[in-house]
C-alpha cells in the first residue's frame, strides 16, 4: 500500500492524464461513470498544480471540478 500511495504523491499528473482521457472515452459512450472519473481527474490536477503555485489552474481545475460535480447531479 505504501507504494501505491507513493506513486499518487510523485505522479498526480499521469494519475489525472490517464483519468482525464478514461472520462472522454466513458463520456463518449455516455456513461454516467464519466463524471466521477473526471472529478478524480480535476483532484489530480489540482494536487499537481498546488505545490508549484499555479493558482490559474488550481482555479481552472476547481471550476471544472464544480461543473463536473453539477453535470453529474444533473445526470442523475
Amino acid at each position: 500500500m505504501k507504494t501505491v500511495g507513493r506513486f499518487v504523491l510523485k505522479y498526480p499528473n499521469w494519475i489525472a492524464v490517464t483519468l482525464s482521457i478514461a472520462g472522454i472515452a466513458l463520456n463518449a459512450n455516455k456513461l454516467i461513470l464519466s463524471w466521477p472519473v473526471w472529478i478524480a481527474s480535476n483532484i489530480f490536477w489540482i494536487m499537481y498544480s498546488l505545490p508549484k503555485k499555479e493558482w490559474s489552474y488550481v482555479l481552472l481545475w476547481s471550476v471544472f471540478l464544480a461543473f463536473n460535480a453539477y453535470g453529474w447531479y444533473q445526470w442523475l
